[in-house]
């Protein structure tokens, strides 16, 4: 039997009609590793998707149209909800963020709720900024609970950037969080 590789990003049918091109040119069963499933040239497209997904082509397709129709409701849900979050954030911000900072916050919040993140780094700045606010304990404590926090917060490189640099622009002390985050 012989090895095929498929490439990164590959999906489950261009996957199996690979292995069928190259059982053909070859004259013997191919076999290749799919998300840690072997699927072979003898399966069906049914058997192969079974094998990754548990589910028939049919079915499987059927469950992404469903997912999708749901995150289209979802979406269109969220947008509809814009105009009150935006209110509800330039509202939160205060007393929380620095005052200067109050006419760049409402600026910003429309940007932030209408991105990729829908507004997830508008709470996660404001949690570190009410940190930074607790004078029950040392700013050196509060910079460490910043930092744990952040680290806490689950974000990738594009929204971890991102949250640095507002708090560094909306925390009190925003410039000492950043560095202790940062380096």
């Amino acid at each position: 039997m012989k090895e095929i590789e498929f490439y990164a990003g590959e999906n489950i049918e261009n996957a199996w009609k690979t292995l069928l091109t190259e059982s053909a040119n070859c004259g013997e069963t191919c076999y290749g590793v799919f998300n840690g499933r072997q699927l072979l040239s003898t399966d069906t497209l049914d058997e192969a998707y079974k094998k990754v997904t548990g589910l028939t082509k049919s079915e499987f397709d059927e469950q992404d149209r469903k997912e999708h129709e749901e995150w289209k409701r979802q979406e269109e849900e969220f947008i509809a909800s814009i105009p009150s979050k935006i209110e509800e954030y330039k509202k939160a911000a205060r007393g929380v963020i620095i005052e200067e900072q109050y006419s760049y916050w409402d600026e910003i919040v429309p940007i932030r709720l209408r991105d990729l993140y829908h507004g997830m780094e508008l709470d996660a700045t404001l949690e570190i900024c009410r940190i930074m606010r607790d004078k029950s304990i040392s700013l050196e404590e509060r910079t460490e609970k910043a930092k744990e926090t952040f680290n806490n917060q689950g974000h990738s490189g594009m929204s971890a950037g991102l949250v640095l640099s507002m708090i560094k622009a909306f925390c009190p002390n925003g410039t000492e969080v950043y560095n202790k985050i940062r380096f």
